[in-house]
């Protein structure tokens, strides 16, 4: 699995030391508490490891620990030509579960994940990790919607609003 963290911290480039500590950690102790992992890296609990992931874009400590999983588990169908089966019942793990984690994590079958190799699991998951910020701790969101439409003929939309000569027709309106 360690093999696995290497490709991971390389493809993901922008994620900061903290993450590359829990992807470490991760591959180090594969059946780690997520509070224990995170006391591991310095942080004081979970809930903390769970905002240095999402800052960095990426998923879940639960989802990033199956990616792991299902990079290592290609690993060694590309080296050794192995089943899934024999590969999780090696490991202690229920191979239907495993199968389903497959499908649920890429939408496809183990064996179109296998032929389709390591490169591709590494692309699937970087394509789902994205850095949600860029410049800096609050990034401010931009308004949606405005304006919500054109003016119409650069005139000031419901501007005859309040004013009933001008509902009735009139041109201006002169105040009193």
């Amino acid at each position: 699995m360690a093999s696995a963290c290497v490709l991971v911290v390389g493809g993901l480039y922008w994620i900061s030391p903290t993450s590359r500590q829990i992807l470490r950690e991760l591959t180090a102790f594969r059946c780690i508490s997520a509070d224990l992992l995170a006391r591991r890296v310095g942080l004081r609990n979970r809930y903390e490891s769970a905002r240095a992931l999402a800052r960095d874009g990426l998923p879940t400590l639960q989802d990033l620990r199956a990616w792991m999983n299902l990079m290592d588990w290609v690993l060694e169908w590309e080296l050794g030509r192995k089943s899934l089966y024999r590969i999780v019942l090696a490991e202690g793990l229920e191979p239907a579960a495993c199968y389903r984690t497959v499908k649920r994590l890429t939408g496809l079958t183990w064996r179109t994940v296998r032929s389709r190799g390591i490169v591709s699991v590494l692309q699937e998951l970087r394509s789902r990790c994205m850095p949600t910020r860029t410049d800096g701790p609050r990034a401010k969101k931009e308004r949606r919607g405005s304006p919500r439409r054109p003016d119409a003929s650069g005139q000031r939309p419901y501007a005859h609003f309040g004013s009933p000569s001008l509902l009735a027709g009139a041109s201006a309106v002169e105040p009193t």
